[in-house]
């Protein structure tokens, strides 16, 4: 017979069972998963530059800059944006891009955030207002070309500047990161004068949108050069990129993707290819300094000279609209032209948002 256990035992017993039940629970924890290579999960949606944005490797100024995302340029959202930054994926790393220069993704914060801080010009004449709202008093018109000083804090597409000691907001999507061509450049520019400026050999074209850089090496970016840009050759290359003079300035290119060959002229539309046109309404000044008018035939287009007149064709029912270049854009990848309400309305139903169009230059 086998006898009772005694007191001591069963003491044994439960403190045996404590430890396992203990170990157990410490054995189905579930641990996040850990990527130590710093590869960068996207989540749903994604967000396109307005203008040239820096992409940092964290939410900050004070961050190393990874690269630049360009108008139209678009990368995958990660997660939900803050204080101003908005977390993206690009080349399978985490970064950050400023969110008052991006549009799209759900993700989003809405309400004032913090931007980044420093100089941005403006590139057409441009309304100062008391507050981030089109209905707010207008302060000031600012001309083109009008150096201003960012605070910081930005509000949907609103970015707030500083102004005669206090503070005003302008629309976001018409600061650039450079004076526009054509406006007086400030005491500080990096132009430089004419004396200093080498010698040409010649002309060489742009094979595509090409980055403008002040040396051989280094980084410091200047702004972007559209695609059959004409520059004026030095013969000196070095690093990989060629010496320019462009706007009476040293710039410098990648060498590669220059060439010989002068863009063809064309009365049509990429060749007669077909684009997305969207509509826009906004009071600002548009970039010919003529008033913005939502129901004038006028439409925006990112090269082609001010005064050009188009023809639009919408293909899928054949109506056309006669319209004048007097503003620049669209900045949204796969966009050729941004019509006024009035000028979208005569070949499309606005409630489409987009629709494929043909054109050709008329005069």
């Amino acid at each position: 017979m086998i006898g009772s256990p005694g007191k001591g035992h069963v003491l044994r017993l439960l403190r045996d069972s404590a430890i396992g039940l203990v170990l157990t629970a410490q054995l189905t924890v579930v641990v996040p998963a850990i990527f130590p290579d710093g590869r960068a999960e996207a989540a749903n949606g994604s967000v396109t530059a307005r203008v040239a944005v820096n992409i940092r490797s964290g939410p900050g100024t004070g961050h190393s800059r990874l690269g630049v995302l360009y108008p139209g340029e678009s990368l995958s959202i990660r997660g939900a944006a803050s204080n101003g930054w908005v977390p993206v994926a690009w080349k399978g790393r985490n970064a950050w891009v400023a969110s008052a220069y991006v549009t799209g993704g759900e993700n989003r914060e809405s309400g004032s955030s913090n931007g980044e801080k420093g100089s941005a010009w403006t590139r057409v004449r441009l309304n100062a207002r008391n507050s981030p709202s089109l209905s707010a008093g207008v302060r000031t018109v600012l001309d083109k070309g009008t150096r201003i000083s960012l605070t910081g804090l930005v509000s949907g597409r609103w970015s707030q500047i500083g102004l005669d000691g206090d503070t005003a907001w302008v629309a976001t999507r018409y600061l650039g990161s450079s004076a526009p061509e054509g406006s007086t450049p400030a005491p500080d520019s990096a132009s430089v004068s004419a004396a200093s400026v080498p010698e040409t050999i010649g002309s060489r074209w742009g094979s595509a949108e090409l980055n403008l850089w002040t040396g051989a090496r280094g980084d410091r970016f200047v702004e972007v050069a559209p695609k059959g840009t004409e520059f004026k050759v030095t013969g000196t290359v070095s690093g990989g990129r060629a010496q320019v003079v462009w706007k009476g300035a040293v710039r410098w290119v990648t060498a590669r993707h220059l060439t010989t060959d002068a863009p063809a002229r064309s009365s049509g539309a990429s060749g007669g290819e077909t684009c997305l046109a969207s509509f826009y309404s906004d009071d600002s000044a548009t970039a010919s300094g003529e008033p913005f008018d939502q129901w004038a035939m006028r439409t925006a287009h990112k090269t082609l000279p001010l005064g050009t007149r188009l023809r639009v064709t919408n293909p899928a029912n054949g109506r056309s609209v006669d319209v004048t270049v007097n503003d620049r854009g669209p900045y949204v990848a796969g966009r050729c032209l941004d019509l006024t309400t009035g000028a979208f309305k005569a070949i499309a139903d606005t409630r489409q948002g987009v629709a494929k169009v043909s054109y050709e230059i008329i005069s």
